[in-house]
């Protein structure tokens, strides 16, 4: 698990796939960047119980508050066959939820858990053009922006143009500086000031 200040990320439990059915279904929630698609829960629960959303090819973090209300995920993959690389994506559930930090957070934390987990020297994120929210979580971390994707991505009935961001190894925060210390850290932290 991944422990931040506001957020904690983890591989899904048997328990939440209902949960995250419903919240990832909810189209009213999507917003104006994220595609509209409706999966069964048959659909859902057939590829957890496959992989339990945790392979080479695909990997999904639930995001949650430390009270473990499920917040949003962040899913991680290979990006095109000849790259080294992992390409990311997030979202959160609730659009109530966004402007909060638990975005960023989340980046922060998988982007530092990738380079300290896997030998490769780039991560990769796109973004629709206009979506100013995504594109500041990618800025905050530290994704610098490579070039414009043009007619890629197919949202609300046409096709839109994305962003594309990238950080390198030698640019990202190392895992120790994003992870939360542990309350015993803590505790002597304050008792020492």
């Amino acid at each position: 698990m991944l422990v931040g200040k506001k957020t904690l990320l983890r591989p899904l439990h048997a328990a939440d796939v209902e949960v995250y059915h419903r919240l990832d279904a909810d189209i009213r929630q999507v917003g104006a960047f994220w595609p509209i698609s409706m999966k069964s829960e048959r659909s859902v629960k057939d590829r957890f119980e496959k992989s339990g959303y945790w392979s080479d090819e695909y990997s999904v973090l639930l995001m949650t508050d430390h009270a473990d209300k499920p917040l949003g995920y962040v899913a991680f993959y290979p990006g095109a066959l000849y790259q080294h690389t992992r390409e990311i994506g997030y979202r959160l559930f609730k659009t109530d939820d966004h402007g909060n930090g638990y975005a960023t957070e989340a980046v922060s934390l998988t982007v530092a858990y990738l380079f300290a987990s896997k030998p490769i020297e780039r991560i990769q994120a796109a973004v629709v053009v206009g979506n100013i929210g995504s594109r500041r979580v990618l800025e905050k971390v530290g994704f610098k922006k490579e070039g414009l994707l043009r007619s890629v991505v197919f949202l609300n009935g046409r096709h839109h143009d994305m962003e594309l961001f990238s950080i390198l190894r030698s640019e990202a925060t190392s895992l120790d500086q994003v992870l939360a210390p542990l309350p015993d850290a803590r505790a002597r932290i304050a008792a020492s000031s």
